[in-house]
């Protein structure tokens, strides 16, 4: 089998684009990094399949991706949807956010993906395995320090 995640062909392109995040990148990394969103390990320019997330959460089976404005041509929204589709296949959930949103409403942000990190990825909650294997495989709860938020993203607010 070809090797899924973190494929070693796409090691110095991911160390380039963590010397180089953008400024919403840099913000929500300052949120995310050593495990500081509820105790959830995230990676920040992870390799998945051909594609390379901005953060990936492999014990939620979350990526969390930041749309800029190049992410507005038709072009790079069916990009996005072909991509989104593929980790979609291996059992992954994809959060897409504006990096307005990250600028502005960073508590916003940080609530949707706690609203995702608080319950087990779809493929888990059925008791069937989706597409390739992450091989992190295990969903393991945080501690129970988490707290229960609203996602406005996901009410509709």
């Amino acid at each position: 089998m070809k090797e899924m995640f973190y494929r070693s062909i796409q090691t110095d392109l991911r160390k380039k684009l963590r010397k180089s995040m953008n400024l919403s990148e840099r913000i929500l990394w300052e949120s995310l990094r050593i495990s500081r969103l509820d105790g959830f390990k995230f990676r920040r320019q992870a390799g998945i399949g051909r594609y390379i997330a901005d953060f990936y959460c492999f014990q939620a089976h979350l990526v969390v991706e930041i749309d800029g404005s190049s992410h507005d041509s038709v072009e790079a929204k069916e990009y996005d949807k072909i991509r989104n589709v593929f980790m979609e296949d291996l059992g992954l959930r994809v959060l897409r956010v504006s990096d307005r949103d990250v600028l502005t409403n960073l508590p916003s942000v940080l609530a949707a993906i706690r609203h995702l990190l608080s319950k087990p990825p779809p493929h888990l909650e059925e008791g069937e395995s989706k597409g390739v294997e992450s091989p992190h495989s295990n969903f393991n709860a945080p501690p129970k320090s988490r707290k229960s938020q609203i996602c406005i993203f996901c009410t509709g607010m």
